[in-house]
């Protein structure tokens, strides 16, 4: 051990592995890749996975577990939001997602920051372009600053805040350009 992190030193192949983080999250599946340990830090680069129907891959540095310090990105040719959230018509579908950001804090009180973009897709029946998002996520609140599309021949900004609970409260200000 150092400190309170364990000290490893190897790597960990994982192939056509499954889990699901939490009872709410959907399951993660057909995981294959290669997770380094050193003493300090583990990496893992260009491991494979999917949820539902969603492929993606991830590299990722995790510099700390105790503060909490990861680096990540995570790329899809299509991701299908229903995957994600089971609510969402099936139909939707995000392209060429890349999606890079940041953990921080502790494990049981993360802070994530994350740029997400996609150059097209489709959502609630209407395509989109150049969506370009910075969002955080802290305490239960989520807030998507700047929230920025193409859509119906003009654009969209929004900023949009989340406060998760036993009733979510949802704060959206927006502006259409045309």
């Amino acid at each position: 051990m150092v400190g309170d992190e364990p000290d490893l030193d190897g790597t960990v192949t994982l192939k056509d592995a499954a889990i699901r983080p939490g009872p709410s999250w959907p399951i993660i599946s057909h995981l294959n890749g290669a997770l380094s340990f050193h003493p300090g830090h583990a990496v893992a680069e260009n491991a494979t996975f999917a949820i539902g129907s969603s492929n993606a891959s991830l590299t990722a540095q995790v510099v700390s577990l105790n503060p909490l310090s990861i680096s990540y990105t995570i790329n899809s040719a299509a991701l299908n939001p229903a995957d994600l959230f089971g609510t969402t018509a099936s139909n939707e579908t995000m392209n060429q997602v890349v999606i890079s950001g940041t953990a921080d804090g502790s494990l049981s009180a993360p802070r994530l920051n994350a740029r997400i973009k996609s150059p097209d897709g489709e959502l609630a029946d209407i395509e989109y372009g150049n969506l370009d998002i910075n969002a955080a996520y802290k305490n239960g609140q989520l807030a998507a600053i700047p929230f920025r599309m193409n859509l119906l021949d003009g654009s969209l900004s929004a900023q949009i805040d989340v406060t998760f609970g036993m009733t979510p409260h949802f704060t959206i200000a927006s502006v259409m350009n045309t």
